[in-house]
């Protein structure tokens, strides 16, 4: 990034670049952190919508609503660069607004780092037409010694407020943890969502079914002339059932969802 204080003291050029550089990493730590936090939250409660309804007997979800999730994924990830990236990494912080956001944090400079700043950002052809009171060079000399004697003191580490991105840290590896827990006990579940989601899959969710046994069905041996024979049931005795020989029997079950 282009220096506007061509001639003020080293010192002062390195601590606005540190500010400036300081500045850019935290909103592109933000940035990429709140981007983690959105896709993963997103991915999961996308497959709890997908997949409990299925659970209670609904049909799974159509490819268009998984594509309508999908668009509101890509669409929540361009609203969070423009804002992080675009709206604020890219924005070029001046000197001016640099060196005025330190004698925020430090009245003791007492506007002299704003007007070592200022003096050095104007041109050297204007600089004379603009300092040509003869007392003017002695107020600048004088103003740039005051404010390279304090800018060492300066820590850029205090002026930066970290506690939203602490949070947004702490949320961000609670999130990840969960997902990696979640994708090594249900690893085929993981799959198949992201089957379903990113490639439109239609292959149902599996479900689970309970199936039992309550015997056989045996008819009535014929003991006259009627027409309809009746039917008894024979229940099994643990995994076992007795039934004559040459009956014709139906096995009844039981399935429940």
């Amino acid at each position: 990034v282009h220096a506007a204080v061509q001639e003020a003291n080293t010192h002062v050029r390195k601590k606005l670049d540190e500010l400036r550089g300081l500045i850019s990493r935290l909103i592109a730590c933000q940035g990429w952190v709140a981007l983690g936090i959105w896709f993963m939250a997103a991915f999961w409660i996308f497959g709890l919508v997908d997949y409990l309804p299925t659970q209670f007997g609904a049909e799974e979800s159509p490819p268009l609503v998984r594509m309508i999730m999908l668009a509101i994924l890509g669409a929540g990830g361009v609203a969070l660069v423009y804002h992080f990236f675009w709206n604020r990494w890219l924005v070029r912080w001046s000197d001016n607004a640099l060196a005025l956001a330190i004698e925020k944090h430090h009245p003791d400079f007492k506007s002299s780092l704003v007007t070592t700043v200022q003096a050095a950002s104007v041109k050297p052809k204007m600089r004379e037409e603009h300092f040509e009171h003869p007392l003017r060079p002695g107020v600048l000399a004088i103003a740039r010694q005051a404010a390279e004697s304090r800018i060492a003191d300066v820590d850029v580490g205090n002026m930066v407020r970290f506690q939203l991105l602490q949070r947004e840290l702490i949320g961000f590896a609670a999130l990840a943890g969960l997902s990696c827990v979640v994708a090594l006990l249900a690893p085929q579940w993981t799959w198949h969502w992201g089957q379903r989601l990113f490639g439109l899959s239609n292959v149902p969710w599996p479900r689970i079914t309970q199936l039992g046994l309550i015997g056989v069905e045996l008819d009535v041996p014929p003991f006259s002339t009627q027409t309809v024979r009746d039917r008894y049931m024979v229940a099994f005795q643990g995994s076992s059932i007795r039934v004559p020989k040459g009956s014709s029997v139906q096995l009844k079950m039981w399935a429940e969802n």
